[in-house]
């Protein structure tokens, strides 16, 4: 009987190794192996969303809350808004001015009726920043003692361009982050979507 060569030891080595830190992280790795360690579903039941879609009202203000749906692993729900001031998705704003300097006339007008953070209600302000008010949506969350994130989805409608969502990998606190989401759209006196979404843990991802 031959003895393994240390070339070949090595290699089975390092193979061994590529596997275990594939199937550690996430990263890709053979189907065996996902098979062996899958990466854990969304947590809690989905009849743990109470919430039914529909026409909703907070404090006067005037929501509608859209059907659940599929958004690749997980689901989405989309609220609507019909406050004064318009939603503006866009990650160069991020609450900050834009340069007053700009040789752009149109875009001059836009920065000019843009708000800073969250406008106070007699701000004559009415374009607002999206990612801001999720962003405090998910710190309301997070205060009740919550996992919440944000990120960039692509769940609306095909060809959109994507948008700040809020994220949440528990049925049980989906009515919570609804409930968050609400609040803020009706403090900032909103108007346009944002998005829930459900969505299991990626692999490898610590909370």
């Amino acid at each position: 009987m031959h003895e393994r060569s240390p070339r070949r030891a090595l290699a089975a080595l390092a193979a061994a190794a590529l596997l275990s830190t594939a199937t550690l992280t996430g990263c890709a790795a053979p189907r065996s192996a996902k098979a062996a360690y899958p990466c854990p579903p969304v947590l809690g039941a989905r009849a743990a969303l109470r919430s039914a879609p529909g026409p909703k009202q907070l404090y006067g203000v005037r929501f509608t809350q859209g059907p659940l749906r599929r958004c690749r692993d997980g689901h989405a729900v989309t609220l609507t808004a019909t406050g004064r001031r318009a939603l503006v998705h866009d990650p160069r704003h991020g609450g900050r001015r834009c340069a007053p300097e700009t040789d752009d006339a149109a875009q001059a007008r836009r920065c000019a009726r843009r708000c800073v953070g969250r406008p106070l209600p007699a701000e004559p302000c009415d374009l607002i920043d999206a990612y801001t008010l999720v962003r405090e949506a998910a710190t309301l969350v997070r205060g009740h003692g919550y996992h919440a994130s944000t990120a960039l989805g692509g769940c609306g409608p095909r060809g959109a361009a994507p948008e700040i969502t809020l994220v949440v990998h528990d049925w049980r606190i989906a009515d919570i982050a609804l409930g968050a989401l609400q609040e803020r759209l009706r403090a900032w006196d909103a108007r346009g979507e944002v998005r829930l979404i459900i969505t299991p843990i990626a692999c490898g991802v610590a909370l």
